[in-house]
């Protein structure tokens, strides 16, 4: 057996780290009032998301929705196994860790929509203020500023569920995001006979086609 198995392809690892930026830019600006900033990571952030949803869709095996999406009745029972410490390990994200990456797919992408409606009432509108009318954008601009302390409070989880499979249960987690690669061993969903990687050209196409749909999105 090989001493090492290619899991995250160089581009699902690019969007992990960047979109990691782009939220901690995004935070950072908006507490200095940096409104020209923030803008500029939410569209970031809003391309990194329509990119992860064409890669979870036609990207390699183990970023595929469909490879680690989990059952209701398969989540319960991996969460009872969690707290019984008899847990199965995964090569790709565990069910509870599918649900956490659905959710904060879903929130960042709720957190970049909304802005683009948004408004300051003094010097900042979000590039489709103008769709909606005023008492619409500030309701979104208010959910949006909730949205987004809900969004920090799932990311502390999240980080705080990856430094306890990382040192508690000794799962190269960090390493493979870094690397691409994880140690040998046991794993409930593979090693899966598809290949990890994915051609370069489907990479930079879908790259190319989530930043054309923001540009398309803010010329309109």
């Amino acid at each position: 057996m090989s001493d090492k198995t290619h899991v995250w392809d160089i581009f699902t690892r690019i969007f992990h780290w960047v979109l990691v930026v782009s939220l901690a830019g995004a935070w950072l600006s908006v507490e200095q009032g940096w409104m020209d900033w923030h803008q500029t990571f939410g569209l970031a952030a809003l391309g990194l998301i329509i990119f992860r949803v064409l890669w979870g869709l036609a990207g390699p095996a183990y970023v595929r929705f469909s490879h680690f999406i989990r059952s209701p009745r398969a989540t319960l029972k991996y969460a009872r196994d969690l707290l019984r410490g008899r847990e199965s390990h995964y090569l790709s994200h565990n069910p509870l860790g599918a649900l956490a990456v659905i959710g904060l797919l879903g929130l960042v992408g709720f957190q970049v929509i909304s802005g683009l409606f948004a408004t300051d009432d003094v010097l900042f509108e979000g590039p489709l203020f103008s769709w909606v009318s005023y008492d619409t954008s500030l309701l979104l601009t208010e959910l949006h500023e909730i949205s987004f302390n809900v969004l920090l409070g799932i990311v502390g989880l999240h980080i705080l569920a990856v430094l306890f499979h990382q040192f508690a249960k000794n799962e190269s987690l960090l390493q493979g995001m870094v690397t691409g690669n994880k140690k040998p061993g046991r794993y409930a969903d593979g090693p899966v006979n598809k290949k990890a990687r994915a051609p370069v050209w489907a990479g930079l196409f879908s790259v190319a086609l989530a930043a054309g749909a923001v540009a398309l999105l803010i010329s309109l």
